[in-house]
């Protein structure tokens, strides 16, 4: 049964009602059950299930090291900074200064590729930042106009970034007409020793970073969209660039996907197995899947 669309259940005679547990109660049982599997699993419209879980993890305590020790919000902590921006990045925007077709931000702004520290220190834009930037310069290079907000959300509160990053796309929102995507780029952070294979393609004879494409449906009237949005940019990427592609993941989590029907997070490689030249190359590419799916949907 479609997660989106729920049909009807048969009615039960009362006969068949009276005799023990009801057909239509233990019907409904084994529907929850499938629904949990499958959102457990990842399962969407018409998206397989992806073996290898996306982990949005954050840093340690001290900003860097190991990915298992989210960051203290108790009273007393220092109160929250104005986000930093990368070096060469443009500014965030001012109101009525720009039409865009594609706004590029970051909820987690600090992450890094290895080989070393998984996220910048205090607050500092990483590596994502610098291959959202590429991204941006890349549409820009094929005639599509965007808006690279280089702002750091996850410092120095980890578990807010996603608030803080959703109001200000808001407010971008606002500011600016004719926004056809919003895409919001991580990398990730896969648990366990997946190896190299699962995040790394061989295209054009060199190594790029694959890409994992995730969709929250928690609180989320858009979540049909955005997973058709993600299904789009999916098969063109299939289409241009075999393996570049990890899949689409549905996850029960709030993303702020609700800010725009084209809204999707773009993990480009992982901490572990990729270098941020990887990325950066893979960002070019899915620039030319994004020109791509917006000028056949006549959105440039």
């Amino acid at each position: 049964m479609s997660r989106w669309n729920r049909g009807r259940l048969p009615r039960l005679s009362k006969a068949a009602s009276s005799n023990g547990p009801s057909l239509l109660f233990i019907l409904v049982a084994l529907i929850a059950v499938a629904v949990a599997g499958a959102r457990l699993l990842g399962f969407g419209p018409g998206l397989g299930a992806q073996t290898v879980q996306t982990r949005i993890a954050p840093p340690s305590s001290q900003g860097t090291g190991p990915l298992s020790q989210a960051p203290s919000t108790a009273s007393g902590s220092q109160p929250p900074q104005t986000p930093q921006t990368a070096p060469g990045s443009p500014q965030a925007p001012t109101q009525g200064t720009a039409r865009a077709a594609v706004l590029v931000y970051h909820s987690h702004g600090t992450e890094n590729y290895g080989p070393g520290d998984t996220h910048a220190a205090q607050g500092r834009p990483g590596h994502v930042v610098e291959v959202g930037q590429a991204f941006s310069e890349s549409l820009e290079a094929r005639g599509v106009a965007a808006i690279h907000h280089p702002q750091v959300y996850d410092h120095p509160r980890w578990a807010e970034a996603f608030q803080r990053a959703g109001q200000a796309v808001a407010t971008l929102l606002q500011q600016h007409e004719g926004v056809q995507a919003v895409i919001d780029i991580h990398r990730d952070a896969i648990a366990g020793d997946v190896g190299r294979d699962v995040t790394t393609a061989q295209i054009g004879g060199r190594p790029v970073a694959r890409i994992l494409l995730v969709v929250g449906d928690q609180n989320n009237p858009y979540a049909r969209e955005n997973a058709a949005f993600a299904e789009a940019l999916k098969a063109k990427m299939d289409a241009l660039y075999p393996g570049l592609s990890r899949g689409i993941r549905i996850q029960s989590s709030d993303y702020n996907g609700r800010l725009h029907p084209n809204s999707v997070q773009v993990f480009i490689g992982d901490h572990r197995y990729n270098t941020v030249e990887e990325a950066t190359e893979a960002a070019r590419l899915f620039a030319h899947v994004v020109a791509e799916v917006l000028r056949e949907r006549g959105g440039v």
